[in-house]
């Protein structure tokens, strides 16, 4: 679920792959994503999400949202974005992380698994 890709100008140093996911699995392999990366030094990552269901139907793609930009809201996150479309569906972020040993994410008051 969680793996190092190559580096280059569109791709990130990991990947988080959440197709195939209910709303409840994605939001708690967020929720670990986000809290395992406010120790660890600052990585791009994508996150990858199931196409439109054909007819309409409800996707990752607002909650996951949702949740990204008030992890970003909250320090956690320093750049979001979305894919760029012959990328797929999902977004492209990049961690704050811990600089000089400092805990450069501490906010207090974040909780991931909040969707406002």
């Amino acid at each position: 679920m969680f793996q190092k890709l190559g580096k280059g100008p569109k791709h990130a140093d990991y990947e988080l792959d959440l197709t195939g996911m209910d709303l409840a699995h994605a939001r708690e392999s967020l929720v670990q994503l986000l809290e395992r990366n406010r120790f660890l030094p600052a990585r791009s990552i994508v996150v990858r999400l199931d196409k439109p269901v054909e007819g309409g139907g409800e996707t990752l793609f607002q909650p996951v949202g949702r949740m990204l930009l008030e992890a970003r809201r909250h320090g956690l996150l320093s750049t979001l974005s979305l894919l760029p479309p012959d990328d797929g569906i999902g977004y492209r972020l990049e961690t704050v992380g811990k600089l000089d040993g400092e805990d450069a994410a501490e906010e207090p008051g974040f909780d991931p698994h909040d969707p406002d």
